[in-house]
């Protein structure tokens, strides 16, 4: 049975040539979240937890456009390229921490929104549920929550795996070996939040994205 506490991200994170693919996606890579980016900013939410952060991709984003930013991933290196990605443009951020999705190290209802994406669909279901509780837990009664999941191509279909028992796909080999994907619909995404206010959904560009409210 696969464990769940980072080792494959942690593997992700320590590659060589880390530096340099940080600086290819920089340039190629252009901010793709404006939408909901305008959701935030029209329900006047300006302190966000990037969870999930990676190298700080998108924590730089929203840092630009005037968001107060903190941030957590599972991997140390992550969290460490996050810090340097900021301070490197001169961008004030509140905190990044290594922390689990599923045991946050963040204080109850600290966070006006959290932004996390394609983190819950790489566990196991039961393990998504438990980080989605502790993602509200973290926002502030009438907070915002944003999740995308990313949506299985025939690509993962076919790279060497085997399913577990709540279907998910769990990858044997390559730089895939110890990773996680749960095959998420829009269906059953919406099954996973019944009963949230949900603002937003879309299902394209391969991945199913959700903005709703926190109560």
């Amino acid at each position: 049975m696969p464990n769940t506490k980072g080792e494959y991200w942690d593997f992700i994170w320590n590659q060589p040539g880390l530096s340099e693919k940080i600086k290819l996606a920089l340039t190629v890579k252009k901010f793709d979240k404006q939408r909901i980016l305008d959701i935030f900013k029209q329900e006047n939410k300006k302190i966000l937890c990037d969870a999930g952060c990676g190298f700080g991709l998108y924590a730089l984003y929203f840092a630009q456009y005037g968001f107060r930013v903190s941030g957590f991933d599972v991997s140390k290196t992550a969290v460490a390229s996050a810090q340097k990605l900021l301070q490197e443009n001169n961008l004030l951020f509140d905190s990044f921490i290594v922390s689990s999705v599923t045991k946050i190290s963040f204080e109850d209802h600290h966070f006006d929104a959290v932004f996390s994406n394609s983190v819950l669909d790489h566990m196991i279901l039961e393990d998504s549920k438990k980080g989605i509780a502790e993602l509200e837990r973290i926002v502030k009664k009438d907070g915002l929550l944003y999740l995308s999941f990313d949506m299985l191509d025939e690509e993962d279909k076919l790279l060497p795996h085997e399913i577990l028992p709540d279907g998910s796909y769990y990858y044997m080999q390559g730089n895939r070996a110890g990773m996680i994907l749960y095959p998420h619909t829009e269906d059953s995404v919406r099954k996973l939040l019944e009963g949230r206010e949900i603002l937003f959904m879309d299902s394209g560009k391969g991945q199913v994205e959700v903005v709703y409210k926190n109560r």
